[in-house]
């Protein structure tokens, strides 16, 4: 008898660290705003001329700025709308108003805290104040209080000089260049080109791409996508945990199209895309935010 109660309490204990385990996987790659733009998340008080995404558990996000408030716009994925009136897309990751907590990568520029008064007095904050530093990468050429801004990172935008934290260790700083000089580009990093992207290396292995409907030198190109790109080999050991990646594209292929997947062990790069308005496909109706039917590539098991 004693020996059934032991192992029926071994047995609880067994499937409450599963369960909790499985709840903290869970939590750690699940979205906070469902995978699907916000406007009211993750600031308080909300920017008036942002919508914002979750990319998994509210350690990093990505973001459109418009130039003008957009709560009462019918629909801001309007595909004119989004030709003439959006200014930025940008990264976002999850941090503290400190020196040493401003990630080394130099696109980072601005730190917006998460509680604030009103938008204008949540740019940088008090030492130490939670919330997200922000790098913004212009879609077009912009007017704007502090110049002339052309596409790509805007590394004047709003810069938030954060105090130094004196119990902290001291930083790593960023000494990888991007391959593209930080503004988009259409012949990297694949051959052949995509005529329809637009790239922007932001280094350490990431970038951002712009997907639109056409070629992009096309008149009346529309934007169907945006995205962030993770450089790997085609296999399932390369393809990232964080939900999303499920298309892979290789470096180098006889065709746009002979890209998609590649040879096992392929380099090239895990591709996630988020639709800024609501898409006919072929894989079916996406609603805006992520798509993860995105012409999936099933990887190979590599030994």
């Amino acid at each position: 008898m004693k020996t059934s109660v032991k192992i029926f309490t071994w047995l609880l204990i067994i499937t409450f660290i599963l369960v909790v385990g499985t709840a903290a996987v869970y939590a750690e790659r699940s979205s906070i705003t469902d995978w699907g733009w916000s406007y009211d998340w993750p600031l308080q008080s909300p920017l008036p001329d942002h919508l914002w995404l979750d990319l998994g558990g509210g350690r990093e996000i990505i973001f459109l700025h418009f130039n003008q408030p957009i709560k009462d716009v019918e629909d801001p994925f309007e595909p004119d709308f989004l030709n003439e009136n959006l200014m930025y897309i940008g990264l976002g990751r999850r941090g503290r108003f400190f020196a040493e907590e401003k990630p080394a990568n130099p696109a980072y520029t601005h730190f917006h805290q998460y509680f604030a008064d009103s938008p204008a007095a949540g740019h940088g904050g008090a030492p130490g104040a939670e919330g997200f530093w922000l790098t913004h990468v212009a879609v077009t050429e912009l007017e704007r209080p502090w110049g002339k801004v052309e596409p790509g990172v805007d590394f004047n935008f709003m810069p938030t000089q954060a105090p130094f934290n004196l119990d902290a260790s001291e930083t790593e700083y960023y000494t990888e260049a991007s391959a593209t000089d930080w503004k988009w580009t259409q012949e990297w990093p694949v051959e052949p080109a995509l005529p329809d992207h637009l790239w922007l290396d932001i280094g350490g292995g990431r970038a951002l791409f712009l997907h639109y409907d056409r070629p992009v030198k096309e008149e009346g190109a529309q934007l169907l996508y945006i995205g962030d790109a993770v450089r790997g080999r085609f296999s399932a050991a390369d393809q990232p945990e964080t939900p999303g990646f499920v298309h892979f594209h290789q470096f180098k292929a006889e065709s746009p199209a002979a890209g998609h997947g590649g040879n096992p062990g392929a380099e090239g790069y895990w591709l996630r895309h988020i639709a800024v308005r609501e898409l006919e496909m072929p894989w079916g109706e996406v609603q805006p935010g992520v798509d993860f039917n995105f012409m999936i590539t099933p990887p190979p098991e590599l030994n």
